[in-house]
């Protein structure tokens, strides 16, 4: 052992003072007692190497085995183990290491270790599968408190319910302040199919009164201490290349957007094709087109409803300037394709015929009509949308990064269903027409256009927030008419969900340690046509954790 090699050459110098000048029987007799002396030398030296912690017990007893010596000795002294000799005659040795010896032997044991440990493969990551090297996960967990505040001179609820054409009892409360702790959890698996080819999946909290909502994935605490259910979020397979990907399954909002128009919870099923070239270092551009579904219908004699889908396509623009400045264009077209409802024809009575054609979710804000109006059965009601929905939606968002680590963000986002014909209405929903409600200005949904949204924000402060106390600020303000975009797949933040809200925001996002941050937010929203009165103010305190 090259270890064991320079201990011995270190002990052994010493021995250089006899010098060719000793007799030949001096230099026998004095053999033994240096064979002696060296064995108790070398003894002395390990464990001293032991004590200062340079060898291992280990590494030491195994040394001392190939020099010819009892292990056993290391834990006693030396003269314990050896019978003393007889003083020296002339020359006392005394067994000295240099340092630089010392350091040559700390990086041999060390070499000699890694070594060992890679030949025994101690905690290599190929002692395990190797497909466990193609999976990564991600989640968050987000604790919100809400306080909603209700105006006092809301109108009741059943009045609500009335105008917005909802089943009887949808709202609870229009007056009496509501407070809840809720929470939302995601987990997520990505595995690396190949070098092309991804798939993921994603695991969301979901029961309680949101277990059929896609835009949220909050539950509410204080069932009794009962478990939280889970649901899929996500399952995709995405294909990519440097500048393309096709994506399919359940999938994450392929599109530039606000809250405007989707929810920031709204996952999407369907498939999606994105194309990115880039002209510049500075410049690229982005071409998305998407094709989801949104309701299958079982036809036959006695359904006539159509399948309902969403035909998406974007376009947009990045630029990527000097100290972390950006801008990001988008421009979309939505064509919602029969997601409007149909009248049940009158003959034969309660045939059911385009009851498929109801939205299986929605909020609260659209022009409703009663699909069975013509219906033989007394009171009875199944709602569907009025409108047609083809949105152009225009989205920007710019960001000046010049004052480091401090950025101002300004975003924009305009919405117009250009879908809504007041002609194709009346002839479709027919005698339905008569018992639409009435908004504040005495008109109903279709007689009076509302088809228009826009939001604006404005930030303020760090980029990121990767520690503790770094911070950023925030005011906006959100204007969505009733008709705008379908009321099911908006945020659910802004008066209770849906459309026909108008109002403003403040915030606060702080950061409160790696990957775990505050948020403090004021929503203050009202109805811009709901005859019934119906404001309400929302607190929310967010503390957010990823990992």
């Amino acid at each position: 052992m090259i270890m064991l090699r320079r201990l011995s050459l270190a002990v052994l110098l010493p021995l250089g003072a006899l010098g060719p000048a000793t007799s030949s029987a001096q230099a026998t007799a004095t053999t033994g007692e240096s064979v002696e002396q060296i064995r108790i030398s070398l003894l002395s030296l390990i464990r001293a190497l032991v004590d200062q912690k340079v060898l291992t017990v280990a590494n030491a007893e195994q040394m001392l085995r190939e020099a010819g010596i009892d292990p056993a000795l290391l834990a006693g002294p030396a003269a314990g183990a050896v019978p003393p000799l007889p003083p020296p005659r002339s020359v006392v040795r005394v067994p000295y290491v240099p340092e630089v010896v010392k350091r040559e032997l700390r990086d041999e044991i060390r070499q000699e270790v890694l070594a060992q440990a890679r030949a025994e493969r101690w905690g290599d990551p190929g002692t395990l599968p190797a497909w466990i090297s193609r999976f990564s996960f991600d989640g968050s967990v987000r604790v919100r408190g809400q306080y909603d505040a209700f105006a006092a001179d809301n109108s009741s609820p059943a009045l609500i319910d009335a105008f917005q054409q909802l089943p009887e009892g949808s709202t609870p409360n229009t007056t009496d302040d509501r407070e809840r702790i809720r929470v939302r959890a995601r987990l997520g698996v990505t595995a690396r199919v190949s070098e092309e080819v991804r798939a993921g999946v994603r695991l969301v909290t979901n029961s309680g009164g949101d277990s059929n909502s896609p835009v949220s994935a909050n539950v509410d605490l204080g069932r009794f201490n009962q478990r939280q259910g889970v649901a899929f979020d996500l399952a995709y397979i995405e294909w990519s290349r440097p500048t393309f990907s096709l994506l399919g399954g359940r999938t994450v909002n392929p599109y530039l957007t606000t809250d405007l128009v989707w929810a920031s919870d709204l996952t999407m099923d369907g498939v999606a094709f994105s194309y990115r070239p880039r002209f510049s270092l500075a410049w690229g551009a982005s071409i998305t087109a998407g094709l989801h579904p949104l309701r299958e219908v079982a036809g036959g004699p006695q359904t006539l409803a159509s399948d309902k889908w969403l035909y998406a396509a974007q376009v947009g623009a990045g630029w990527r300037g000097t100290g972390n400045s950006s801008l990001n264009l988008g421009l979309a077209y939505y064509d919602f394709k029969n997601i409007e409802g149909r009248l049940n024809p009158a003959d034969p009575a309660d045939n059911g015929l385009y009851n498929a054609s109801a939205p299986l979710f929605r909020q609260r804000g659209n022009t409703m009509f009663n699909i069975l109006a013509q219906s033989s059965s007394t009171g009875a009601q199944l709602f569907g949308i009025a409108s047609k929905f083809q949105l152009v939606n225009a989205t920007v968002n710019y960001t000046l990064g010049r004052f480091d680590p401090y950025r101002i963000s300004v975003s924009a986002d305009y919405v117009r269903n250009i879908g809504y014909d007041r002609d194709e209405i009346a002839a479709r929903i027919g005698t339905a027409a008569a018992s639409l409600p009435f908004d504040r200005t005495g008109l109903t949904g279709l007689e009076r256009r509302r088809s228009t949204g826009y939001r604006y924000e404005v930030q303020f402060g760090h980029g990121v927030l990767e520690a503790f106390g770094q911070w950023q600020v925030f005011a906006g303000y959100r204007y969505l008419e009733r008709d705008a975009v379908p009321d099911g797949f908006t945020s659910g933040d802004y008066r209770l969900g849906g459309t026909d809200t108008k109002g403003g925001f403040v915030g606060l996002n702080y950061g409160l340690a790696r990957n775990t941050s505050l948020t403090l937010r004021y929503v203050a929203a009202e109805s811009i046509d709901l005859a019934p009165r119906l404001q309400v103010d929302t607190v929310f305190v967010d503390v957010n954790a990823r990992f």
